[in-house]
């Protein structure tokens, strides 16, 4: 019996993470990245959630590739989340 098919595959929460992580970065851009984006922000660090997922999954399989993969795309939102969001923050007081 194959136990592989049971086990859930990582890559799928990692190419949604990178989805929302770039849309969040497109949108940031079409607002203007000196001025940020809210929304933009928002959106990428909502791909910190399929990235810590896929960060879960690759411990539990014990592939350091997919660890990495995880956490370096859980870094970029963080990063790309959080700058948008400071940038519309300073643009939104001044």
């Amino acid at each position: 019996m194959n136990n592989q098919s049971a086990s859930p595959n990582a890559s799928m929460p990692l190419l949604v993470a990178a989805g929302l992580i770039g849309v969040g970065l497109i949108i940031g851009v079409i607002s203007g990245l000196s001025h940020g984006s809210i929304v933009g922000g928002l959106l990428a660090l909502a791909g910190l959630v399929p990235a810590s997922y896929s960060a879960w999954l690759g411990i539990q399989k014990e592939t350091q590739t997919t660890l990495l993969y995880s956490i370096l795309l859980a870094l970029a939102a963080l990063g790309v989340g959080g700058l948008l969001t400071v940038l519309w923050l300073i643009s939104a007081i001044f």
